[in-house]
């Protein structure tokens, strides 16, 4: 009976030591293969391919391989390795032959901070951004890191590498971050102070189909044609209108500019408000901070995450983490609010910050 005991107490102390490993194992995140597949390969690229004129898909242009067996650098992190795969041609090239690659990457908001690290284990790597040469690299299995914070556009960019193979290992490594963010004034905010009843009606999350039905106004399942501006692509639905700039509100000597309907919100009235944007990556993290005049109610993708009732603590800042409820690469991400006014101006500062990997 004595043995029987221990060897129960000894396998609960077993089984709590590996839940506990379990727990403090890093938690590593894959950019999705959708990110990745952007990335296309050729051995005949034309003329002005670092440009990316012809973003059409042509015969000369493929799907680039996802995974090599080139060993990473001793400084990329364990993390960073899982994240991001090397990639390569699909077919085999000739030691000694180049190889081209390209990708276009979206921006939809200032940029805060923007790197690129590359491992090319080509002989001679050459890698331009949108069309100006940006480095070469001469080192194969070495890591370089280069700031690209002042290079990149709002709207399309173009990334292009063009590789010699080398005659053992094979694999180029593409690791970009970029922290963006939008301010009120940018993102185009429309309102309305009356929703219709389809507007009204609860629908699954596009996020999470099997979960709590969001209502319709505060979600968006559009995605964004590659190469398309936002601008281009935005419908005013029936009802709404864009709105314009508030009364910046004021706390502790910073100014934070809002948006409010057009001839702005009357006493003791609601209004609605929506905007879309995309982040052209893979999103690791996401903050919003919100400011209102006075309650309101914020939601990310029809997900509720901020709620605020008291006239008191609107003027305070809130900063709220909506990581998990963001959509990455080129499918839109919705923001809407319901603003709630007792008295004077009623307005709203929403602004996120995006952290990304592509």
């Amino acid at each position: 009976m004595m043995i029987t005991r221990v060897s129960v107490v000894l396998l609960g102390l077993c089984m709590a030591t590996v839940a506990l490993a379990q727990m403090s194992r890093p938690v590593y995140e894959r950019i999705p293969s959708g990110i990745m597949a952007q990335w296309q390969w050729s051995t005949a690229p034309g003329e002005h391919w670092t440009e990316f004129r012809d973003i059409e898909q042509s015969d000369t242009w493929k799907p680039v391989r996802i995974g090599t067996s080139a060993p990473y650098p001793n400084e990329i992190r364990p993390t960073d390795q899982y994240r991001w795969p090397f990639i390569w041609a699909t077919e085999d090239i000739e030691a000694g032959k180049a190889v081209y690659f390209r990708r276009i990457l979206h921006v939809d908001g200032q940029v805060k901070a923007a790197t690129l690290r590359l491992c090319s284990y080509g002989d001679e790597t050459v890698v331009y951004l949108n069309g100006e040469q940006l480095l070469e690299l001469d080192k194969p299995g070495t890591l370089t890191t280069v700031d690209i914070t002042g290079r990149l556009r709002d709207g399309s960019n173009s990334l292009a590498v063009a590789a010699i193979r080398g005659a053992r290992n094979f694999g180029l490594l593409v690791m970009g971050e970029a922290e963006l963010t939008w301010p009120p004034t940018q993102l185009k905010w429309i309102t309305t102070d009356k929703l219709d009843e389809r507007e009204s009606a609860d629908v699954p999350r596009a996020a999470d189909p099997q979960g709590k039905p969001a209502p319709a106004w505060t979600t968006s399942s559009a995605a964004m044609p590659i190469g398309s501006s936002l601008e281009s692509m935005y419908v005013v639905p029936r009802g709404w209108s864009f709105a314009e700039p508030g009364l910046s509100l004021e706390w502790r000597g910073t100014s934070y500019a809002t948006v409010q309907p057009p001839g702005g919100m009357p006493e003791y009235s609601t209004a609605y408000f929506r905007a879309s944007f995309s982040t052209g990556g893979a999103v690791t993290r996401t903050q919003l901070l919100i400011l209102g005049d006075d309650g309101y109610e914020v939601y990310v993708n029809g997900c509720p995450v901020a709620v605020e009732k008291r006239v008191d603590r609107a003027y305070i800042p809130l900063r709220v983490d909506v990581t998990e409820y963001m959509h990455g690469g080129n499918q839109l991400n919705t923001i809407a609010a319901q603003v709630t006014n007792d008295w004077g101006p009623g307005r709203i500062h929403i602004q996120p910050t995006v952290t990304i990997c592509f």
